[in-house]
């Protein structure tokens, strides 16, 4: 897939920063994560090219329970993390 092509591409994702898991959406996954990047370091916990990232955004944090602060972030926790790994697990294995 070329560059242009993720710059247009609907993507889900789960990164930890700054002691807490922030579950989002975007179209451009590369400068998304530039500007998370810019406040500090950061985990890639997960992420996915998907048909509908304002669905799959929701189920995604559906399942995750109850944020703090902001609807998208959450405490990190195994928990969390183990699910959000199984989650992308399942979505990236049909994707090429």
């Amino acid at each position: 897939m070329s560059y242009k092509k993720l710059q247009n591409a609907d993507f889900i994702y789960a990164i930890y920063q700054n002691g807490y898991i922030k579950v989002g959406k975007t179209k451009n996954i590369t400068a998304r994560l530039a500007q998370y990047k810019r406040l500090g370091s950061l985990e890639v916990i997960g992420m996915a090219r998907v048909v509908d990232m304002h669905s799959e955004e929701k189920e995604l944090l559906q399942k995750c329970g109850k944020p703090i602060q902001k609807r998208e972030y959450f405490e990190d926790n195994e928990q969390i993390r183990t699910l959000l790994k199984d989650e992308f697990a399942l979505r990236t294995k049909y994707i090429l």
